[in-house]
């Protein structure tokens, strides 16, 4: 037992010491370590380099997090175990000539990509791939947390159950999640909470750490706990929001707590996981071919907000299929008229309420940002960069992964803005 302790002790010192030296060597301009350079070692001898519930949602570690949730949280599978994967046709062009204007200055398309702390970017040109590259030891197979993007796939799946009957926008919550009955969101309808109308109060500021989002995110498991008072999960932290803001339909605010409800509706009305849903109704029906999962809370739920992880190529896949109104190929694989609900915005008075001075005459519907830009385009948004445009007008889809030091995407919406410009120069 002492010989095999000595062997050990050496063995996670020689251990510790290399991750110590990659890491050391691993160093960025500015600093802070690179994706490949956390959880090195056994544990990392470098205090810098962990990685833990406590920190996985902050800049730098989430450069890490975001690509290995799994290693961190409970999750679940949500990929069909047979996949029929469909090959994105590519025709690469050299972007490196493209300009992006800002109002700070123009910028060359990598520049772009650099101040976005972009982790993966690929751009569909007429189904075909006209740019894809990754960054930070980033690889096509990885999956990669969407964080509010997998909101967008949550809106899908409701109005896929809307167009077969077996779930109804125009009826209270309560109807489907009684649970709900004695909270704030008692007497808003599906459609409000899937259009974050319903007027629950609800704070979504990532620079206080006293909001509400925190607090949810707390219940759900998402950092360390009291045992005394352990997480319950988010369908528990949803029945103790008792304030209002508004009447429901007035005034559009932005919630992870509705698309968590709006969650429990979907799976209450297909009396189906999101992660059998998801598998069923969009992985097996976009042509994806890589692993997919959902980061699970404490009540064992899937994080219908935030808990998506799939490859790039994958989210490529499924904004393509929306791109071309539900079609993959030559076959129809979601409703026409769910796609149509979607397109055709929400709700643009109770959305310029909300006064979002980098979204101006914007609306949101069933868990989608639409533009209302000259292209027809919607976005799907989450924290630190993960973002797809979808632009029916110029036949193109792009995709980005991105691990941001600002957490909020107002940051970033002109460049992003910008940027779609500069391809709309290209490819229009």
């Amino acid at each position: 037992m002492a010989g095999f302790m000595t062997r050990r002790t050496l063995l996670a010192g020689a251990t510790a010491a290399a991750g110590a030296a990659g890491a050391a060597q691993a160093q960025t301009e500015g600093g802070s370590l690179t994706a490949s350079a956390y959880m090195r070692g056994f544990p990392p001898a470098d205090a810098a380099a962990r990685v833990d519930a406590s920190n996985w949602h902050m800049y730098p570690q989430a450069k890490w997090s975001v690509r290995h949730m799994r290693e961190l949280f409970a999750s679940r599978d949500a990929a069909p175990v047979a996949r029929h994967p469909l090959a994105l046709r590519k025709q690469l062009q050299p972007l490196d000539d493209l300009r992006v204007r800002t109002e700070a200055g123009e910028m060359s398309w990598q520049d772009f990509l650099t101040a976005t702390h972009t982790d993966a970017a690929i751009v569909l040109v007429n189904g075909r791939v006209v740019f894809e590259r990754y960054f930070d030891g980033m690889a096509p197979a990885d999956q990669h947390l969407l964080f509010s993007s997998t909101k967008s796939y949550c809106g899908l799946l409701a109005e896929i159950l809307a167009t077969r009957g077996q779930l109804d926008f125009s009826r209270a919550i309560e109807s489907y999640v009684p649970e709900m009955a004695n909270s704030a969101y008692a007497g808003a309808t599906v459609r409000q909470v899937a259009d974050m109308t319903d007027g629950v109060h609800f704070s979504e500021d990532y620079t206080d750490f006293t909001a509400d989002i925190y607090r949810h995110a707390y219940q759900m498991g998402l950092s360390p706990h009291d045992p005394a008072n352990p997480p319950r999960g988010a369908y528990a932290s949803l029945q103790t929001l008792a304030v209002r803001d508004h009447p429901p339909g007035h005034t559009f605010a932005y919630r992870s707590a509705s698309t968590d409800l709006l969650g429990w509706i979907v799976q209450r009305a297909a009396n189906k996981s999101l992660s059998q849903l998801y598998a069923e109704e969009i992985y097996a029906n976009i042509g994806a071919e890589g692993a997919a999962y959902f980061t699970i809370d404490a009540g064992g739920m899937e994080i219908a907000s935030m808990g998506l992880n799939v490859t790039l190529r994958d989210f490529a896949r499924f904004g393509e299929a929306l791109r071309r109104g539900g079609r993959v190929g030559s076959r129809q694989v979601f409703p026409a008229e769910a796609i149509a609900s979607i397109v055709a915005g929400g709700d643009r008075e109770a959305f310029a309420r909300a006064n979002m001075e980098t979204r101006p005459g914007w609306s949101y519907k069933s868990q989608y940002w639409c533009t209302h830009d000259r292209f027809g385009s919607i976005w799907t948004l989450g924290v630190r960069g993960q973002r797809m445009l979808i632009c029916p007008g110029l036949n193109l889809v792009m995709a980005k992964f991105g691990s941001h030091p600002v957490a909020s995407n107002v940051a970033t919406d002109a460049i992003h803005g910008a940027a779609l410009e500069a391809l709309a120069q290209r490819f229009g």
